[in-house]
């Protein structure tokens, strides 16, 4: 308490209950969520993610539902039980687990990112910091793609969140756009129920719910969908902008990873054939971007809340971890990124090295082992990720092939801060600016003036045999998700592109 009330970093806090208490113990958050039983630690994350995943339920939803309501919201199992439940969990497989749908959300990405940086082109100024537009845009998309006609539920999303970022997750402001939201909502239910034909063939959540209701819904259950749609509002955008925001900082930051990016893209666009353009790409293609998809991986492990700082679940069974009972109906407060920012894990673990993931099968173990719980996994697994991932991949595919910017953050030497925020807390996030935005200077790939790039390539293509390399070198094993840049950006560096090529 002492360390919280003398304002230690959120990570602190935790962990230094850790040292004292070990990887599992018990506190009383009153008004909330009562008897808490925080655990931590890789065994913790097989717990909580696999063994348990059955008896567990979501509780993050209720806690947002209820800041936003001003009452007691459901949990995901008590939502279940009820007809319009039945019906909210529909509409959100049919919309996220549709590959139809996905691939037409991903026509509307691309599309949508080619047409921000158009705007970007012809509207932004030097000094201007891209964030500060890109947030509202990253926002209103995703207000389209869940409420459909999104002009006024974007914009109350967007207050929203500018609420939570200023004044915090309980604040009245967000009760009050809550309050807004229900009514907006309210209206195009009715608007919907008029005139059918003008909603007809739309791909959002929201048109998902109104036909699967039948166009039946009375007030109960359109304030159960502003809750519901709400939670899935904010639980993306408190990832993705924040997600978004990190990993283009730190992708600009580093002209390796940049040209790197640049490379993969080239390479797919080339692989479609003559002719193709970023507005060519799909859905397979954009998943298919491995570096892109290991920076998104990176960026999510090492700033965003859910699961990484914030993974809450109700435990629906007594059950026993650690040497301790848990009885049913306490909450889990799961700290993963205990593990997610542990050395034994994730060598030089502060560091962004997308590199850990671009070996399929590190990769593959590591989300077997729960090392890497960046989605979730089990039951409860992310139902967004895909949409996720191909947005923000979209989104830096046309940023990364079309501008140089700029990054400038508060630190001393310009470095980039580390992100100590608790959960719904941005302030590290939002001292990021990348500025300057230009026209992306044409190079040479093989060019002796621009080594990084020939390093970056280097590096993408023989993994394995510099962490075989560090292995000898180190006298022990390496770890197989050590991350190439952090142990040899010095030396590869150093290098001159020749002597890369051979």
């Amino acid at each position: 308490m002492q360390d919280a009330i003398s304002g230690k970093p959120f990570d602190t806090v935790l962990l230094n209950m850790r040292q004292r208490h070990g990887d599992v113990f018990r506190i009383f958050i009153p008004n909330l969520f009562g008897e808490t039983w925080v655990l931590m630690g890789r065994d913790a994350n097989q717990f909580v993610f696999s063994e348990q995943d059955k008896n567990l339920d979501q509780a993050l939803g209720g806690v947002i539902g209820t800041a936003v309501s001003g009452k007691k919201t459901m949990g995901t199992k008590e939502r279940k039980d009820t007809e319009s439940g039945k019906i909210f969990d529909k509409a959100s497989a049919a919309f996220f687990s549709n590959k139809q749908a996905l691939a037409r959300a991903t026509t509307i990405f691309v599309d949508s990112a080619e047409d921000f940086c158009d705007r970007m082109e012809r509207e932004i100024k030097p000094e201007q910091n891209v964030f500060e537009i890109l947030w509202t845009y990253v926002v209103q998309t995703n207000a389209d793609m869940l409420y459909g006609n999104g002009e006024n539920a974007g914009r109350i999303v967007c207050k929203t969140i500018d609420s939570i970022n200023k004044d915090g997750l309980f604040s009245p402001q967000v009760r009050q756009a809550g309050d807004d939201l229900q009514s907006v909502l309210q209206a195009r239910f009715e608007d919907r129920v008029e005139n059918p034909g003008k909603y007809e063939g739309e791909d959002s959540l929201f048109e998902e719910f109104f036909q699967l209701s039948g166009g039946n819904a009375d007030e109960e259950m359109l304030s159960g969908l502003q809750q519901f749609m709400l939670t899935l509002q904010l639980a993306a955008n408190g990832n993705q902008l924040v997600t978004i925001r990190w990993l283009m900082s730190h992708v600009y930051a580093d002209p390796a990873i940049l040209e790197g990016v640049r490379k993969e893209v080239r390479e797919k666009l080339a692989e479609k054939g003559e002719g193709a353009t970023l507005r060519s790409l799909k859905l397979d293609d954009l998943l298919g971007l491995s570096l892109t998809n290991a920076c998104i991986t990176e960026a999510v492990r090492l700033h965003s809340d859910i699961p990484s700082k914030l993974t809450l679940r109700s435990a629906e069974i007594d059950m026993n971890f650690g040497g301790y009972t848990i009885p049913k109906g306490a909450t889990i407060f799961l700290y993963a990124d205990a593990v997610h920012k542990d050395d034994k894990y994730f060598p030089d673990a502060a560091a962004f090295c997308p590199h850990r993931y671009t070996n399929p099968e590190v990769f593959n173990q590591m989300n077997r082992d729960r090392e890497i719980v960046t989605f979730g996994h089990g039951r409860k697994r992310c139902t967004g990720e895909l949409h996720a991932r191909s947005q923000i991949s979209a989104l830096l595919a046309s940023f990364v092939m079309r501008f140089d910017m700029d990054l400038e953050t508060k630190e001393p030497e310009n470095r980039m801060p580390e992100d100590h925020d608790g959960p719904f807390v941005f302030d590290t996030a939002n001292t990021l600016q990348l500025v300057n935005l230009r026209q992306r200077a044409e190079v040479d790939a093989h060019s002796t003036k621009v080594p990084v790039a020939a390093a970056a390539a280097a590096l993408l293509g023989q993994r394995a045999e510099l962490l075989a390399e560090q292995e000898v070198q180190q006298g022990g094993s390496a770890s197989a998700s050590g991350c190439p840049f952090s142990a040899l950006k010095a030396s590869v560096f150093g290098r001159s592109t020749a002597d890369l090529s051979d």
